[in-house]
């Protein structure tokens, strides 16, 4: 999910919390890694990411 979400999505970004439901509707092999990854933190994981690379993006723009 994680590796081909991109592809999946391509074009079509408005449907990505569609597309995750879908998976978890599912409840497969990909709604169960997917359960456990937010049990485990991955959400939070994510957005602390995103908003790092931001800041540091912030950063580089105010240097140059």
């Amino acid at each position: 999910m994680v590796c081909d979400a991109s592809q999946m999505l391509a074009g079509n970004i408005g449907k990505a919390g569609d597309l995750v439901q879908d998976f978890i509707d599912y409840a497969g092999t990909t709604a169960a890694a997917m359960e456990a990854a937010r049990d485990a933190g991955f959400d939070r994981a994510v957005r602390e990411a995103l908003d790092a690379a931001t800041e540091k993006a912030r950063d580089m723009s105010r240097a140059s």
